[in-house]
């Protein structure tokens, strides 16, 4: 989950999940005074149209305030705002989050409630659980504008030529239909994934955590991720690229999702494709 979030130093609020009106009925003090405000976010894996550039000129169009739009990856994004914040916060009006940096954030009083910009009415038309996901001690402090979930891909053409007539339904038949493909000399290494060391594959491990019912703490606040069905969870993975050897090597050098995607939407020889990261 992704999150806007409003800033002690400058006064910014993000409600809704699109920048082309992203400050409708709100606007921010430094654009009053400046007529410039600076957005900088990740650079979303899944935006390959530039879709958030066209809809930051369309905002321009529309309120004549001119943005300095800064995308880069997920890790450049993260230092720079940390960097900022903790110099007192003046190069960003408007930044964007994830839900894993909102207590850090909390805590060292970077961002301020929203309780008192964001109507009881549009607070209660969003998901309860992501809206919770952002609270502190009662104070909403983040608007939830991006969800992401995961989807299993597969290049149907080649199951077929395997003998295959449908998708994988359990991760029995993942590891026995890449097998077969792969012993059939249709793909060297069936499985592309994201496993680079950073967010792409703390996102990925949670994936098949879930999938295998383990789970990172129990009911009490105890960590299981070291036991049980999250252990067989990542034992598995390990087995798919070094034993059995059906995920692509070069799946620990990519990034979130985005490449991994690329690479199967074009065709190339990475038919399945678990837990990709599709926002929306």
């Amino acid at each position: 989950m992704e999150d806007l979030v409003m800033k002690r130093i400058k006064l910014l609020v993000i409600l809704v999940p699109i920048i082309s009106i992203l400050f409708a009925g709100l606007y921010l003090g430094c654009a009053k005074e400046s007529g410039k405000i600076t957005v900088i976010m990740p650079r979303h894996e899944m935006d390959l149209k530039g879709v958030w550039e066209k809809q930051t000129r369309e905002f321009e169009a529309k309120t004549g305030i001119k943005v300095e739009f800064i995308q880069m990856s997920w890790d450049e994004v993260d230092a720079k705002i940390r960097t900022d914040l903790a110099a007192g916060g003046t190069s960003y009006d408007v930044i964007e989050l994830d839900n894993g940096n909102v207590a850090q954030f909390a805590s060292a009083g970077w961002i301020e409630p929203l309780d008192s910009y964001a109507s009881g009415s549009y607070v209660k038309s969003l998901v309860p659980g992501l809206v919770n996901a952002f609270k502190r001690n009662g104070d909403l402090l983040g608007i939830v504008w991006n969800n992401d979930t995961r989807f299993f891909f597969y290049n149907q053409e080649m199951l077929k030529k395997a003998g295959f007539e449908s998708a994988p339904k359990s991760w029995d038949e993942v590891v026995s239909q890449s097998e077969a493909i792969k012993k059939a000399g249709i793909c060297a290494y069936p499985i592309a994934e994201y496993w680079n060391q950073e967010w792409a594959l703390a996102n990925s491990v949670g994936f098949y955590l879930y999938s295998f019912g383990g789970n990172y703490f129990d009911a009490d606040g105890k960590i299981t991720i070291n036991s049980g069905a999250s252990v067989e969870a990542l034992q598995f993975m390990t087995d798919m690229i070094r034993t059995k050897k059906l995920v692509n090597p070069s799946s620990v050098t990519l990034s979130q999702s985005g490449s991994s995607s690329r690479s199967f939407l074009s065709g190339k020889k990475r038919i399945l494709l678990p837990g990709s990261a599709e926002h929306v």
